[in-house]
């Protein structure tokens, strides 16, 4: 179903600072013109996130390839940073990320904080969050954050990227 990529350069970039970096990045851009009245997830960023931080770009190429087991062609790529604030309950809202029915979508999830709580999809397999790791799978793929209010700040990277032939 997913397919689970330590990620050494998530762990080389993930601090105190990158999370500020992250925390300025989502309030300077909003995911969307609905913001804050939309109806996904309220707190995330704008869809190029990988564009600001070529890190974070080349750690997504990398769990591709490796959930891939070859170098694809990618069509188009998407990353974004959401937050649940500590104390505060978390936006769980059932979707799947494809916006190519032509193509092959993959998306990937990756927990940069401590956190109980993961990602269920519908046939109630879990992801089970690790820090600096990278969880991929199918786009056509529903999912949702699960349930609860985290104790401390929760940052989640995603991305999505659509194959070319």
């Amino acid at each position: 179903m997913y397919e689970t990529y330590y990620c050494d350069i998530l762990e080389k970039i993930n601090d105190k600072i990158f999370l500020k970096k992250l925390n300025y990045f989502i309030k300077e851009n909003p995911c969307c013109k609905e913001y804050p009245k939309c109806e996904h997830a309220r707190i995330q960023s704008f869809g190029t996130l990988h564009k600001h931080f070529i890190e974070l770009n080349k750690s997504i190429d990398i769990a591709v390839c490796k959930y891939l087991s070859y170098q694809p062609n990618i069509l188009h790529k998407k990353c974004w940073v959401f937050l649940n604030k500590a104390n505060s309950k978390i936006d769980s809202i059932r979707h799947n990320h494809v916006s190519n029915l032509e193509k092959f979508n993959i998306s990937g999830i990756a927990y940069l904080t401590e956190t109980d709580f993961g990602t269920k999809f519908c046939d109630d397999e879990r992801i089970k969050p690790q820090v600096n790791y990278w969880n991929v799978f199918d786009s056509r793929l529903y999912h949702q954050a699960e349930e609860g209010v985290p104790k401390i700040d929760r940052y989640v990277l995603a991305f999505d990227v659509v194959i070319g032939d």
